[in-house]
């Protein structure tokens, strides 16, 4: 939804939350738009295989120094099928837009109001019973999406504090209608899906200095989370829904989450202890979790010891389902170590070693296979029960070279344990137990006069993921895939590669520049597993697989 035309700095937590962040367990991402230019008005134009890309942006008064931002998006796929170009049995269509509005006050602070919307289509046509190759091939598949937001920051000093305050409403809706054409019994007749997200959200953080070695934080954040779904199938086997139960409700409630956080040098040493209180209104769950850590500098190396709680409310689909209305929070215990060296001004190094243990996670009783931990967007089981366990817990590596003298490159690497605990007390692979994972990013540059060529490379391994054995009994009684609980997640896919090259040529003129990238995503074109699933077409177990090669080729204009 946010073209990067738009972004400014976005920082990542993962492990121990900083005391103002709450509702994740594994991390967060906090992304911060840019603004725009208070001096003179600025374009940039870039069309690409996958898009159009617009842009503008300019100062809205100069003396006050305020200045307004926009992009605009559209497919190019959409753009040719509206000239009548026919791209067969599937079309992809989508567009959006995202502002950002800068209002600097020597009296009122900073205000900045934002916002972004944008709608997605995907349309795949049946065929001819003469060309079904697979399941999919006898389905007509009608997905829309939208999304919006809008909102503002403000950001003053009374005098005594720093104070952020802001509000935003953003909204999410989702529809999915898969009709198939008649085939022998058994098979789906028909599936509808539709969620309708809404967040009514506001902020408030006061900051005051205690000295030049001491900070107070204190804040509240509230949400209104709106959430409904209703899904539906239609079968030709009356006890479908044994299996795979239809679903539909509405989950409404207030999130509140107020926090304290104090930071203090101790000498050598920093300490930052804080608490955050979570509610959840729609059902009253809740959770107090303590925060804190301890950081000592030694030479050029800061060594980092933490610990804190964190919790997140359960999917919309686990509440609405029978029996799960009440509940808990599936919370999170973290402890970590860090180690950061600096090298040099361009080198820095960090390492650490973590554990979590989560608890309060939905499980079924009696099915000692079956935990909420391994659920990705699938439906839970009826009448759960908060008393499941999980733990991760690993090393990871990270090692970076800034941009300088025209060469960079990223180095990260980790090795992990995920796992859930069964009622015997046993430990056992979650789905997410893929081991390892591990990158690597480079690239340099050639300047020339006004010419920069410049070449990149990513390269992702990482081990594979887990899922739960396909029963294609059942499945081909049901007309679709129904996986077995009895051994756990024993399938493990192969390990996931995928390196990406990107190539570009930049000329600078007098009032504008030119470039012309060729980006090719996973260029050695290897098959990677998406999932393992029962094609009732085929009566047989199939692979489904990740995209291969994409190249995308674009031409981008600054002036």
């Amino acid at each position: 939804m946010l073209s990067a035309q738009v972004l400014n700095k976005t920082d990542f937590y993962s492990g121990n939350l900083p005391p103002r962040y709450g509702n994740a367990l594994s991390g967060i991402m906090d992304m911060s738009l840019r603004t725009g230019s208070t001096e003179k008005m600025q374009y940039t134009a870039q069309a690409s295989l996958i898009g159009l890309d617009l842009a503008v942006e300019g100062p809205i008064n100069k003396s006050k120094q305020s200045s307004f931002l926009v992009n605009y998006r559209y497919s190019t796929v959409g753009l040719l099928s509206q000239m009548g170009v026919d791209f067969g049995d599937e079309t992809i269509n989508f567009q959006d837009i995202s502002f950002n509005l800068n209002f600097p006050s020597k009296r009122n602070g900073n205000l900045s109001v934002f916002g972004f919307g944008g709608l997605g289509k995907n349309f795949f046509d049946a065929k001819p019973e003469s060309e079904w190759k697979e399941e999919k091939d006898r389905y007509t598949i009608d997905y829309a999406g939208s999304a919006m937001g809008l909102g503002f920051v403000n950001q003053f000093k009374p005098g005594w504090a720093s104070v952020s305050l802001g509000a935003s409403i953003s909204a999410q809706d989702q529809t999915r209608t898969s009709e198939s054409v008649l085939v022998p019994y058994p098979h789906l007749s028909s599936e509808y899906y539709n969620s309708n997200r809404q967040i009514i959200s506001s902020f408030l953080k006061v900051t005051h200095k205690l000295s030049n070695k001491g900070i107070l934080e204190a804040g509240v954040t509230s949400s209104y989370l709106d959430n409904t779904m209703d899904v539906s199938t239609v079968s030709q086997v009356l006890l479908y829904e044994i299996y795979t139960p239809n679903v539909s409700g509405t989950v409404a409630g207030l999130l509140l989450q107020p926090y304290f956080n104090w930071a203090q040098y101790f000498g050598e040493f920093n300490l930052n202890a804080g608490i955050r209180y979570v509610n959840y209104t729609y059902n009253q769950s809740d959770s107090w979790e303590p925060r804190v850590s301890l950081a000592r500098n030694v030479s050029s190396n800061l060594f980092t010891i933490s610990y804190g709680r964190t919790s997140q409310v359960q999917q919309t689909q686990t509440y609405i389902t029978e029996g799960n209305a009440n509940l808990a929070l599936t919370k999170s215990d973290q402890f970590t170590f860090e180690w950061k060296r600096k090298f040099n001004t361009n080198l820095n190094v960090v390492s650490s070693v973590f554990y979590h243990h989560l608890n309060d996670v939905p499980v079924f009783p009696g099915n000692p296979i079956y935990s909420l931990i391994n659920q990705w967007e699938d439906f839970p089981a009826a009448n759960l029960v908060s008393k499941g366990e999980g733990r991760n817990y690993g090393l990871d590596v990270y090692v970076e070279k800034r941009f300088y003298g025209d060469l960079y490159f990223m180095i990260s690497g980790a090795y992990y344990q995920s796992q859930f605990k069964n009622p015997d007390g046993m430990y056992m692979d979650s789905r997410f137990n893929g081991n390892f994972t591990s990158s690597f990013l480079t690239g340099k540059e050639w300047n020339k006069k006004n010419k920069v060529f410049g070449v990149h490379a990513r390269v992702l391994y990482s081990g594979g993921l887990r899922q739960l054995p396909v029963n294609q009994n059942i499945s081909e009684y049901v007309g679709t895939t129904f996986y077995d609980f009895s051994n756990g997640y024993s399938v493990k896919y192969p390990n996931y590669f995928r390196p990406d090259l990107r190539v570009s040529w930049r000329k600078n003129k007098p009032g504008y520049t030119r470039t012309l990238s060729i980006d090719i995503q996973n260029v050695t074109g290897r098959q990677n597993v998406a999932y393992y699933y029962y094609d009732t077409l085929l009566q047989e177990v199939k692979i489904k697989y990740q995209l291969g090669l994409i190249p995308v080729i674009a031409y981008r204009v600054d002036f």
